[in-house]
């Protein structure tokens, strides 16, 4: 049987772990998961829960402090728009650690509780069969129960890359985790925030590859988790926009017709950019006059919502629009 691990990588968070650990820690034990809860923050509340864990028989539970810690604020990795050291990095070196060790990683996000009932089996029916990607997801794009499969980079790019932005959705090879760094995708990718996701694409646009997408419901949220970080600290127009734009074009030149197309796909997919979510991200300090110009050019590459629409959101009142938001959008 593969070897496998799930990478949890967190700022602080602690209620998130927690309620994460206390979810599926039983599960991974009687599955034979080992779980990495990759802490960058200076607390040591989440390095004493794990050490809890362990004292309850829980060895299958452990703590790294993550690389981009205080040791890296003054380095380069530093100096991106998420205001801290590039989670990308943090992320990266203990996949790199881990790849030693294990056959798959599985990178999840605090917000997302694994079903791992309801997946273990296609799990270990696709790790033992080597693929490469093991990706899962929950949306209309297909019917309930289906398997897709992908040796094709341009297809797999075309209808998945979006939704591979999504921590916790994709189970990975080592062997491709170790492709990042012989084919110099850190330099290129480091301080996008997507690195995770390009690489995934760098090597299948240069290596034979096969890529599973599975429909299941493979999650549950975590009610701990309110935001996104992007969007608590008002910076989706960076991300999914401005980053997010960037990295694609950088990929390889595999994909050249199909960028734009990928890069519009995550908006049309979650409706981020769309009138009606342009209210919740008002509301919570995502757009803004001094935002809109600053992203204007890259905008109309991300959404089809008129920028107008913007700058019409942008001259109301946040509490206004979240009011709004909360009264009528979200009850539709």
């Amino acid at each position: 049987m593969k070897k496998i691990c799930i990478l949890l990588p967190t700022y602080g968070r602690e209620q998130c772990v927690a309620y994460f650990l206390e979810q599926v820690s039983n599960d991974c034990r009687n599955y034979e998961i080992d779980i990495y809860i990759c802490d960058s923050s200076e607390k040591d509340i989440n390095k004493r829960l794990v050490k809890k864990y362990n004292n309850e028989g829980f060895k299958n539970v452990f703590y790294l402090r993550g690389h981009d810690s205080s040791e890296y604020k003054n380095s380069m990795v530093a100096k991106n728009i998420y205001g801290y050291p590039s989670p990308d990095y943090k992320v990266y070196m203990a996949q790199c650690e881990l790849a030693m060790k294990y056959d798959y990683i599985w990178l999840c996000g605090d917000n997302c509780v694994l079903n791992l009932d309801q997946l273990m089996e296609d799990v270990r029916k696709y790790t033992a069969q080597d693929v490469d990607i093991i990706h899962f997801s929950n949306g209309s794009e297909m019917s309930f129960g289906e398997d897709k499969q992908y040796t094709d980079a341009r297809e797999f790019y075309l209808n998945d890359a979006w939704h591979m932005t999504a921590f916790g959705a994709s189970i990975v090879s080592s062997r491709v985790i170790r492709f990042i760094s012989k084919e110099d995708i850190l330099d290129k990718y480091i301080n996008s925030g997507f690195l995770y996701v390009m690489s995934v694409y760098e090597y299948c646009a240069k290596n034979a590859f096969t890529a599973v997408h599975c429909h299941r419901r493979f999650h549950r949220n975590n009610p701990y988790r309110k935001l996104s970080g992007w969007i608590a600290s008002g910076d989706a127009l960076g991300v999914f926009g401005q980053n997010w734009v960037e990295v694609n074009f950088r990929l390889s030149n595999l994909y050249e017709d199909l960028k734009k197309s990928v890069i519009k796909s995550f908006s049309i997919h979650t409706g981020l950019f769309g009138y009606k979510k342009c209210f919740w991200l008002r509301a919570y300090g995502n757009i803004s006059i001094k935002k809109i110009v600053e992203y204007r050019k890259y905008i109309p590459l991300v959404t089809d919502t008129n920028i107008l629409w913007f700058y019409i959101i942008a001259c109301c009142p946040k509490l206004f629009v979240k009011w709004i938001w909360e009264s009528f959008v979200l009850k539709e």
